[in-house]
Parts: C-alpha cells; structure tokens; sequence
C-alpha cells in the first residue's frame, strides 16, 4: 500500500511540520505564557495533521508522493 519513496516522503514532511511548529511555539512562548510540553503538545497535532494530509494526498496526487500535486516539475 505505502511505497518506500511515498514513507520517506512523508516522514521527511511530518518531521519538518513538528519542528517548524515547535520553533515557532517557543520563539512566541514568552507572549504565549506556554511551557515547553505544551509546545510539543501543539506541534505533536500539527504534526499528526501533516501524517493524516499526506495519507489523504495519496489518493489526490500522485500516489508515489505525499504530495497533493498530481506531479512536481523535475521529478521522474
């Protein structure tokens, strides 16, 4: 069902997702008045959002891809 290449994909995105969430949570927590767990706990959703986007992208775009885009200029 899930190709090695479509996995790496989508791991990479889910990945990337936690990490921008949780930056951008910490950089804004001293306005936020927000602990650290509760910025994993933020970016964790966010991240399980990218997981459930990708899942949804392969039956939109290309099924090879996490990718909504049917295909991506400069891919085979």
């Amino acid at each position: 069902m899930f190709t090695k290449r479509w996995l790496i994909d989508a791991v990479e995105r889910v990945v990337v997702t936690f990490a921008q969430a949780f930056l951008a949570i910490i950089v804004a927590a001293p306005m936020l008045d927000m602990s650290t767990w509760k910025a994993a706990a933020v970016a964790g959703i966010a991240a399980a959002l990218s997981a459930l986007k990708a899942i949804v992208a392969k039956g939109v775009g290309d099924p090879e891809s996490a990718s909504v885009a049917s295909s991506v200029p400069g891919r085979p």
